[in-house]
């Protein structure tokens, strides 16, 4: 049975005041590359506001703990289904929205908790040729990693660890003695669901994205930020080849 899902999930971004310099390249590229979103999208800062009547609001006040500010987001997310984006990954290519939706429907018809919505890692090595989406085995490196993934509330919520850093959340276990369903995208894909360019990195700029930003006519943000260095940069491409080596002889990586 076909599900009815244009009104069931907002599309959040997680930000804060001190990345609000991104906001301006993010949402250009968002409606840019998706002007035909048809999700509630929603901005997660401290104090600030992007002036935009497409954009809500999500104002958490005063940084606090990871889990602590996660808890304060979710009770002010709307909807019972929800993408949680992150404010460095700028939209870099059309989005296909039948697609989206296509891969929304299967999620909520499997009932699952989360389901991870990048290529980068984990991914699904799927059988069935039709297969979108699948289940991420239990006991696979970031299983249960935060964002950049389509959630059901009730799950979120068990994932949150108040009092805990980002880190914390992402080497926890716990998750692998749940039934609830965590699924990430199948390698049938043949290109990505939400095309992006990784813009921060430790607040500095992410050496290739420099270029992204002049053609996109934002060379003016360039001074707001350091370039990463030589070392974190190829660190970067060491680690996304590791990732891709798994990918090609469709091996996980376990804990």
């Amino acid at each position: 049975m076909k599900v009815e899902i244009d009104k069931k999930i907002s599309f959040v971004i997680s930000s804060c005041d001190k990345y609000s310099d991104l906001w301006e390249i993010f949402f250009a590229c968002f409606f840019k590359y998706w002007p035909d979103c048809p999700y509630e999208v929603y901005l997660v800062s401290n104090f600030k506001e992007f002036d935009s009547g497409k954009v809500n609001s999500i104002k958490i006040g005063q940084d606090k703990d990871y889990g602590t500010n996660l808890k304060t987001i979710i009770d002010n997310i709307p909807t019972e289904w929800f993408v949680l984006w992150i404010d460095d990954a700028i939209f870099s290519e059309k989005i296909d929205t039948k697609l989206i939706k296509k891969v929304f429907a299967e999620a909520q018809e499997n009932e699952v908790g989360s389901c991870l919505l990048i290529p980068t890692y984990p991914v699904v090595y799927s059988k069935d040729k039709k297969e979108l989406i699948g289940p991420i085995p239990k006991f696979v490196k970031y299983r249960a990693a935060i964002g950049c993934s389509l959630y059901n509330k009730k799950t979120f919520k068990k994932l949150i660890l108040e009092g805990k850093n980002i880190w914390e959340h992402d080497v926890n276990q716990e998750p692998n003695s749940w039934d609830d369903k965590f699924y990430a995208l199948s390698t049938n894909l043949t290109k990505p669901l939400f095309p992006h360019e990784h813009g921060v990195k430790k607040g500095e700029w992410c050496r290739p994205f420099i270029q992204f930003l002049k053609k996109e006519g934002f060379k003016n943000l360039i001074p707001s930020r350091k370039k990463e260095s030589i070392y974190s940069f190829l660190y970067s491409k060491i680690y996304h080849l590791r990732l891709n080596l798994f990918k090609k002889f469709k091996k996980h990586w376990y804990i």
